[in-house]
């Protein structure tokens, strides 16, 4: 009977990590569209020239976008650890990582069909406000369930955090033919504000573990970091408010 069990909670398990695995992989065909090739040379230095640039609408993008992988940075990683130490099996994880990639499918395509560009602003905040919100129950108990809500909540607002940091971003480099023969620079400007915040992010995570390795201090640390979206809302606003009123026009 032992046996019998074992056998079906194995085939479960795999069940659930093929699914999830599948719901992942809906991003895969990206992979094989044919890349478009650059013209001329590389400029090196192009990202620092044009943060430097007097004027420059790259400065509060660099900084949202800084805000960004301060937050994902150790998010993408210790939300798994603590549903794993929370469930103390591994079919659990599979089971969250299939639930919360079913809900961010779902939530994704809603936001994609009904989140329009004039509602940019606004929903960048409320996104911001209710990412934070639901890491909130975890002060009170971590476990599986309190961590579930918080996957599932992220999954659900996360669109409408992102939408707006992605669009503007890549808007910013197809907005003149200046910005579109240095795309290469730019979303290596891009990268290196997203890879700023997660290293700081991972800093700040290394450093509090060093002094203080208690769940609070984790959780605090979460609540930190999950309040980092609304950075990218405050340095972005008038940009966002702009960017509606041309929309509006």
């Amino acid at each position: 009977m032992d046996d019998l069990q074992a056998a079906g909670g194995a085939r479960v398990q795999d069940r659930v990590y093929a699914l999830s695995g599948h719901l992942h992989s809906r991003g895969g065909p990206e992979l094989f569209l044919k890349k478009r090739k650059s013209e001329g040379e590389y400029l090196w230095l192009e990202p620092w020239r044009e943060l430097r640039r007097s004027g420059s609408r790259w400065r509060p993008v660099a900084a949202a976008l800084f805000f960004q992988g301060l937050r994902g940075g150790v998010f993408a990683f210790l939300i798994d650890l603590l549903v794993y130490i929370a469930a103390q099996t591994e079919s659990k994880l599979g089971q969250f990582a299939l639930i919360t990639s079913a809900v961010s499918l779902i939530s994704y395509f809603a936001a994609g069909k009904w989140f329009k560009p004039r509602y940019r602003s606004a929903g960048m905040l409320a996104g911001g406000i209710l990412l934070l919100a639901v890491i909130v129950p975890l002060v009170w108990k971590v476990s599986y369930g309190t961590l579930l809500v918080m996957g599932i909540g992220t999954a659900l607002f996360m669109p409408l955090y992102m939408l707006p940091m992605t669009s503007i971003s890549f808007d910013l480099m197809g907005e003149s033919a200046e910005s579109v023969s240095k795309r290469v620079e730019l979303v290596v400007l891009r990268e290196l504000s997203l890879m700023s915040g997660r290293l700081l992010g991972m800093f700040a995570f290394i450093g509090v573990l060093s002094v203080n390795s208690s769940q609070l201090a984790i959780i605090v640390l979460l609540l930190v970091l999950g309040a980092a979206p609304l950075g990218s809302w405050i340095v972005l606003r008038r940009k966002l408010h702009r960017s509606r009123a041309g929309n509006m026009q």
